[in-house]
């Protein structure tokens, strides 16, 4: 149950049957009360009648008492006959059970009958009352138990000894007073309904249907429909809420369009930088000593990878890998001034930690002020003597892999972040490998063995030396082909989390 409405609805039926419930039980306690006196009156003032009917009786059947002494059944026919004008339904009976005279079928002698009639005498004996009544609820009936020793001459009937006459009576005025109270009881809930019907039908033209309306128009501005506005013409509080939304979403449109245009500019210039960029990496050529291929993807429009290649002294050549930290404008900011400090002291050194020292040391005080820092691999490759030597600085790993087995050597290093300190340039080292003529050296950046696929499984390197591996006796730019639509189709459509860059180097 989440919606206003369902809310307010339960909450508003639940008072509504207590105040149902209230009303209800107001007009039958003061109803019952009226109904309890009406009863009593009517059981005090009919029991008063049966009496004086029966001491009438047997009076008159006193004149002709040989007439009855004898023949009780001509007793019990007069009786019946001297009633009929008070009931119809009455019986006589012994204190023991035995039924002396039943008027009709629709009395009976029963246990019940029985424990009243021994209430009648015992309340005659100690109070000297001459009935007892007992009202029946179900049927509203009610049963008038008389002793017949209270009678004068009923002892000259020896067979009416130890006798009891019950009367059954109905009492109709509490019928028909209960029929019109349950009427009326329908027609105050009917007509308190009502109230309650069209109380809520207002109450949600007033308050739950402008509510939903600006929850509609609030869903609409979420989705990107700037446009939406409230047409709620009211002088209260929710006209004044409505107006408020229409300002808000105005504010909000406008603010929104100012920043699609800031937007559009940012994404232009993103582009023109993309461009600027793209154009600090030389368009590399195959040489006598060796053929090149590269892959290059930027995360967004400009990239913090950053690759290069320096021909430098002693018929040397310089292969350089490098990973800026974050990405967007400033990582492609620190990717060209990483250009300009490597390809002017590239030239310099002959060695791979040597390079990488003094690339620290020169980008070490900018970077600080960035709070950013690049890691790289540096690779020196001779081709006089086919030896390389590299030096890592706190990137990940390259690859040799051997043309003839399709061996795969890693050459991994320890060694520190770049452009942090240049106290940690004694911790950059240089190792030695040889190579032979078709012997392919990988360069990559952690965009591509950290790539993920539809079920956030990572790439890793395991999987990565499988493409090697898979095609290792292509050429330098066929093998990349091959490892990136691998490496493409286990992504799938998943989104890029980084730059990628991948350097192959085929050893002539």
């Amino acid at each position: 149950m989440k919606s206003l409405s369902s809310k307010i609805s339960i909450a508003y039926i639940f008072l509504t049957i207590i105040n149902i419930s209230f009303f209800i039980f107001i007009i039958f306690e003061n109803k019952m009360n009226y109904i309890t006196q009406i009863t009593k009156y009517q059981v005090k003032e009919n029991a008063e009648m049966f009496y004086d009917n029966l001491s009438r009786i047997f009076y008159d059947i006193n004149k002709d008492i040989k007439k009855y002494e004898k023949n009780e059944k001509t007793f019990f026919i007069s009786l019946k006959i001297n009633l009929e004008d008070i009931t119809k339904d009455f019986i006589v009976y012994k204190e023991d059970g035995e039924l002396l005279f039943r008027s009709s079928e629709k009395i009976n002698l029963d246990k019940g009958h029985l424990n009243e009639a021994k209430f009648a005498i015992a309340n005659k004996d100690f109070s000297g009352k001459s009935y007892h009544s007992k009202i029946n609820d179900k049927n509203y009936e009610v049963f008038f138990y008389y002793p017949i020793e209270n009678f004068e001459y009923s002892n000259k009937l020896a067979y009416l000894n130890d006798s009891i006459i019950t009367f059954s009576l109905e009492i109709t005025e509490i019928r028909k007073i209960l029929l019109n109270l349950y009427k009326m009881a329908f027609f105050i809930v009917l007509i308190i309904t009502l109230i309650h019907i069209l109380f809520i039908f207002v109450l949600h033209y007033l308050l739950i249907s402008p509510l939903k309306i600006m929850d509609s128009k609030s869903t609409l501005i979420s989705l990107g429909d700037y446009s939406a506005r409230i047409n709620i013409n009211r002088k209260d509080e929710i006209g004044k809420l409505a107006n408020s939304f229409n300002i808000m979403a105005s504010s909000v449109q406008d603010t929104i369009t100012q920043l699609n245009n800031k937007n559009e500019e940012m994404l232009s210039d993103l582009k023109t930088a993309g461009r600027v960029q793209k154009a600090i990496y030389p368009g590399y050529k195959n040489t006598n000593d060796f053929n090149l291929s590269i892959y290059h993807s930027p995360f967004t429009y400009v990239s913090g990878d950053y690759h290069d290649i320096f021909r430098l002294k002693n018929n040397l050549y310089g292969f350089l890998v490098a990973d800026v930290s974050g990405h967007g404008v400033q990582a492609a900011l620190v990717t060209m001034r990483l250009k300009e400090v490597s390809r002017r002291l590239a030239p310099s050194y002959d060695t791979a930690d040597n390079f990488l020292m003094a690339l620290n040391n020169q980008l070490s005080d900018l970077l600080s002020n960035y709070d950013s820092y690049f890691t790289a691999f540096y690779i020196v490759y001779n081709p006089i003597n086919h030896s390389v030597s590299y030096s890592n600085g706190s990137h990940c790993k390259a690859f040799i892999v051997s043309s003839d087995t399709g061996g795969i050597k890693s050459m991994e290093m320890l060694g520190p972040m770049l452009g942090v300190s240049s106290d940690l340039n004694t911790y950059i080292e240089a190792h030695n490998e040889n190579v032979k003529k078709g012997d392919k050296l990988i360069l990559l950046t952690d965009g591509i063995i950290e790539a993920r696929n539809s079920r956030n499984e990572r790439l890793d390197y395991k999987l990565l030396l499988d493409y090697v591996k898979k095609h290792h006796q292509k050429n330098a730019l066929d093998m990349l082909k091959g490892i990136i639509i691998d490496f493409k189709t286990f992504k799938g459509s998943n989104e890029k989390f980084d730059d990628e860059t991948m350097m192959i180097i085929e050893i002539k």
